[in-house]
């Protein structure tokens, strides 16, 4: 499970990045970036949670 949700959050986070690259705007209406979260809590990745976090809040300042 460890892995599978490794690679999850990695194509969520690849998704959301091209996104920006392409339009200039990270568009996410399915809400993936809350389930990148929840991943990476399902496996006790506390660091990388917090990282992701840090990530998190350039791209949606009005999200917390």
């Amino acid at each position: 499970m460890k892995q599978e949700n490794q690679k999850a959050f990695a194509a969520i986070i690849e998704d959301l990045e091209a996104d920006k690259a392409l339009t200039g705007l990270i568009s996410d209406s399915e809400g993936d970036r809350y389930y990148a979260a929840l991943l990476l809590l399902e496996i006790e990745d506390y660091e990388g949670l917090l990282g992701y976090y840090a990530w998190f809040y350039t791209p949606f300042p009005d999200e917390n």
